[in-house]
C-alpha cells in the first residue's frame, strides 16, 4: 500500500509515484487573502500573472514583493505591491498578452501570435523573441534547475490541444511534454512541480515535472468559478481572474491539501555584485503548521564550471507554529574572484517531515 505521509505525491518507503485520485478537499478553508484588482482601478480582463520575488517574507500572509497581472484584452501588465496593495508600474506592451513569466531579469510574455518574446520590466520594451512552441499559446511560467545558466525552462500550455510544455529557455527546444486532458489556461511552478488552471473545472492541478503524472489538484469554484493563471510566491499559490471584477485570491497548500508544512520564499534569480562588495541572500522561511518546526539551512556557491568554491552551515533554526522568518546570508565578495556567472544554492531542511527545500538563484561578478 502506497504511504504518502507528506502529500509531495511520493511513496515515503519507494519514492514511486503516487497518483492523485480525487481534487482534495474542496474549500477546506479557503482562500488566506484576497485583492480586488478593480478596487485598484484595473479594468480589462485579467488572464495572466506572474511574482518577482525580492526573497524576503512578512506576516501573516507570507512572501513580499511583486505580483505581477496581465489585462490580455488591452495588453496591459500592472506591477502590484501584494503586501499594501498598490499599483507601482504601469506597461503598455506593443506585443500580443497571453501569458506572463518572470526569469528573475525580464518579464516573459506568451503571444498568440505565436512567439516569447523576453520584456524589459521598466519599459515594456521587447529585448528578444523566439517562436512559440504551442498552437494556441496562454499561459507561461519560467523554472530554473540545478544549473541555472544552462537549466532554466519555460512551461507552455498548449490551449488548442492540452498538452503542457517543458522548452528549454535558451535553445527554444522541447524537452518534455505531457496531456493535460482539460481546458489548461494557464500555468506555474511552485519550485518542484509545474501546476496548470482549468477554467472548465474550476481546478489547479499539480503534475511531476519528469513524468507528467497528475500528484493533486486544488479547487478554487467556490470563489472562482473561472481561473485563468497562477504564480507562486514562495509560500502560497495566487489564483487570478477577470471573473466578477478582476481578483487575486491567495492560497495556502497545507491548509488545503496538507502539503508544503515549510516552505521557502526564492531569491531574486538574477543578482549583480562587484568585487569586495557585500552580497546578501534573505531567505524567507515560513511554517505552515500548528507545531513547532525545526529546520536546517546550507548555502553553497558554485563556479561556472560546477566546482563547488562555498560552502555556509548548515545552521539549524528553530520555528515556532506559524512563524515567518527572514534569514539573511551576508558574503563579500573576494577581491580576486574571476568575473563571471556563478550559481548559488539555499538548502531548507525541515527535519520533522525530512523534506528538503532547495532555491538557486544567479550571481553575476562584474567589473
Amino acid at each position: 500500500m502506497a504511504r504518502d505521509i507528506d502529500q509531495d505525491g511520493r511513496d515515503e518507503l519507494t519514492g514511486d509515484l503516487v497518483p492523485a485520485t480525487s481534487p482534495g478537499n474542496p474549500m477546506a478553508d479557503g482562500p488566506i487573502h484576497s485583492i480586488y484588482l478593480g478596487g485598484l482601478g484595473i479594468t480589462g480582463n485579467i488572464n495572466a500573472a506572474t511574482w518577482e520575488s525580492d526573497g524576503m517574507t512578512s506576516a501573516p500572509n507570507g512572501a513580499t514583493g511583486y505580483l505581477w497581472v496581465g489585462d490580455t484584452g488591452n495588453n496591459i501588465v500592472y506591477k502590484i505591491d501584494a503586501t499594501v496593495p498598490m499599483i507601482v508600474a504601469t506597461l503598455y506592451l506593443g506585443v500580443n498578452l497571453d501569458g506572463l513569466g518572470w526569469d528573475g531579469q525580464y518579464l516573459i510574455v506568451h503571444d498568440s501570435g505565436g512567439l516569447v518574446h523576453q520584456v524589459d520590466p521598466t519599459t515594456g520594451a521587447v529585448v528578444a523573441s523566439v517562436p512559440s512552441v504551442c498552437g494556441w499559446p496562454h499561459g507561461i511560467s519560467w523554472k530554473a534547475d540545478n544549473s541555472p545558466w544552462s537549466d532554466q525552462w519555460m512551461w507552455e500550455p498548449d490551449f488548442s490541444g492540452g498538452m503542457v510544455h517543458q522548452v528549454q529557455y535558451f535553445t527554444n527546444t522541447i524537452g518534455f511534454s505531457f496531456m493535460d486532458g482539460g481546458s489548461v489556461i494557464g500555468s506555474l511552478t511552485d519550485g518542484w512541480r509545474t501546476w496548470t488552471s482549468d477554467f472548465g473545472t474550476d481546478n489547479y492541478y499539480q503534475y511531476d515535472i519528469a513524468t507528467g503524472a497528475l500528484l493533486n489538484s486544488l479547487y478554487v469554484g467556490a470563489v472562482n468559478g473561472n481561473p485563468r493563471d497562477g504564480t507562486w510566491d514562495g509560500h502560497h499559490l495566487w489564483d487570478v481572474t477577470w471573473w466578477n471584477g478582476n481578483w487575486a485570491w491567495q492560497w495556502d497548500l497545507y491548509t488545503e491539501l496538507s502539503m508544503y508544512e515549510v516552505t521557502i520564499c526564492p531569491n531574486p534569480k538574477y543578482t549583480a555584485v562587484q568585487r569586495g562588495q557585500v552580497l546578501t541572500l534573505m531567505i524567507g522561511i515560513k511554517n505552515h503548521t500548528a507545531s513547532p518546526q525545526t529546520v536546517k539551512g546550507t548555502l553553497e556557491v558554485y563556479d561556472c564550471n560546477g566546482v563547488l568554491r562555498v560552502v555556509e552551515g548548515p545552521r539549524t533554526i528553530n520555528m515556532a507554529p506559524g512563524m515567518v522568518i527572514n534569514y539573511a546570508w551576508h558574503k563579500t565578495c573576494p577581491m580576486g574572484a574571476p568575473l563571471g556567472i556563478y550559481k548559488v544554492r539555499t538548502i531548507i531542511e525541515d527535519m520533522n517531515y525530512n523534506e528538503i527545500h532547495e532555491d538557486w538563484c544567479v550571481v553575476e561578478v562584474i567589473p
